[in-house]
């Protein structure tokens, strides 16, 4: 099963074509799990699956199912997630209040040759006044929530939805659900990681930041799960004890600050490590257990997500 990143509106069509890719190509009954982000090494590697395909067969991709769900909202690029025969996946919704009616926009997006006819500064200053605005019209006009749907990975069933309010960003959030030792875990537009029961959706807790963000760009870090702790890129790296939410440890705010980069995790031989590229420019490894910083190197990786295999790191800059 590749990996992909899709918007969210098309998630469960998603899964059931790779399903039925898969039936085609004689995928085994039983297929691996992918439940986090790049899958189960968090490298994009499908262990134990078949080769690649090269061609399509001739009857085209046929749908195994297709979700009744109403995903007409779309809500961000998060990927599905597979896991104990359950498809997994996030959505950030923002919808009209009912009766509400936002004026037009003063500062709308320019056309490339507008953009191109103004000097830096001036296409600077205007872009800052059409963030400003169109945050505000979100927050007077548009409810915000955010939503886990877990339907069945054979029959595209709903098997649960959990809706939770949530908060306005600049564009929709996107972080990608893990599933590890039946819970979900997953990183929310309002600012605050989130833990469900698999089976049926209950919140078990939730913890918000543990400091004021200084932007409302959406947390995009997709979670990892390493021994006791859920590790994202919030701000900095953070990571929350996996059975009660508290915060196990913050990452330096400078050092490890970041929204982009999913951090990756490294079973070096002097322990389990974490990956991540943070701002500046930089590629930072930490103690999984306690984030403490090991080295930092310069890779230019700031918004991609490193890769490793066996001892060796790939990143993108």
């Amino acid at each position: 099963m590749n990996e992909r990143v899709v918007p969210g509106a098309s998630a469960a069509v998603l899964a059931a074509m790779m399903l039925g890719l898969a039936a085609a190509e004689t995928m085994p009954a039983t297929a691996a799990d992918w439940p986090q982000w790049r899958g189960p090494g968090r490298n994009g590697v499908a262990a134990g699956s078949p080769p690649l395909v090269d061609m399509l067969p001739p009857q085209g991709v046929v749908p195994l199912w297709t979700s009744e769900e109403d995903f007409s909202d779309g809500g961000g690029w998060s990927s599905p997630v597979v896991a104990d025969g359950r498809v997994i996946f996030y959505t950030h919704r923002q919808q009209l209040r009912p009766g509400a009616k936002p004026p037009a926009a003063q500062y709308p997006p320019l056309a490339d040759d507008k953009k191109a006819a103004m000097a830096p500064q001036e296409l600077d200053a205007y872009e800052e006044l059409r963030v400003e605005e169109q945050l505000t019209r979100l927050r007077e006009f548009f409810d915000q929530s955010d939503a886990i749907h877990c339907l069945d990975a054979a029959t595209g069933k709903t098997l649960w939805n959990h809706l939770r309010p949530s908060g306005p960003t600049r564009w929709r959030q996107s972080s990608t659900p893990a599933v590890a030792g039946g819970r979900v875990f997953y990183l929310g537009a309002d600012r605050a990681m989130n833990c469900l029961d698999a089976a049926d959706g209950r919140l078990l807790w939730t913890t918000p930041l543990p400091f004021e963000p200084d932007s409302e760009e959406p947390m995009v870090s997709s979670p990892v799960v390493v021994g006791d702790v859920v590790v994202a890129n919030a701000g900095r790296l953070l990571a929350y004890d996996v059975a009660s939410g508290r915060i196990a440890w913050q990452g330096d705010a400078t050092t490890t600050r970041g929204i982009y980069s999913s951090p990756s995790v490294w079973r070096s031989a002097a322990g389990t490590r974490l990956l991540a590229n943070v701002s500046k420019g930089k590629t930072v490894c930490v103690e999984s257990d306690t984030g403490r910083l090991l080295w930092s190197t310069d890779t230019f990786s700031e918004r991609s997500s490193p890769t490793i295999v066996d001892d060796l790191l790939v990143t993108y800059g």
